[in-house]
């Protein structure tokens, strides 16, 4: 008599992606798409004055986004959701755990995006809100001027590290 192999499939992940337009949100809608994994979209947007909406803290205490809900489990903070991820749905994302120089740069690349990466990108979208600003006609060329300085000294303060 040949015996019966039943193999169970593990259900997929229930999640909840919870998505801000202008946010790091679009990191983890990306990320999900890559790892193919099913899951449920609920997107916000910033109000006028470009702040997240006051309900987010209802999702979780720190009332940013993005936040992720996985089989209940709310995660907040884009670092910690994909490390995550990649940890439990696509650890062929990862390079192998080694001190070779791959495995050193994944890590530089993963933290520098948190860390260096982001001043100048604040800067850029402050500066941008600053062009745009709805000022009196007289204002707008000196924020304009005074906008586009900065830019430049920012451009020139910051390169594309190398590894």
């Amino acid at each position: 008599m040949a015996e019966s192999t039943t193999t169970t499939a593990t259900p997929p992940p229930k999640i909840i992606l919870y998505w801000l337009n202008q946010s790091r949100s679009q990191r983890i809608f990306w990320l999900l798409e890559e790892l193919s994994l099913p899951y449920k979209l609920v997107s916000a947007t910033r109000n006028d004055s470009k702040l997240t909406p006051p309900e987010a803290k209802d999702i979780h205490p720190l009332g940013e986004y993005p936040m992720i809900s996985v089989n209940g489990q709310v995660l907040a903070e884009s670092g910690l959701i994909v490390e995550t991820m990649i940890e439990r749905y696509g650890p062929s994302l990862r390079p192998e755990k080694s001190d070779d120089e791959e495995y050193l740069r994944y890590w530089y690349y993963m933290h520098y995006s948190e860390g260096s990466f982001m001043p100048p990108l604040l800067v850029g979208l402050i500066l941008k809100g600053i062009k745009e600003a709805s000022v009196p006609f007289f204002v707008k060329p000196v924020l304009k001027m005074i906008a586009s300085r900065v830019s430049v000294l920012e451009a020139q303060r910051f390169s594309w590290p190398r590894y």
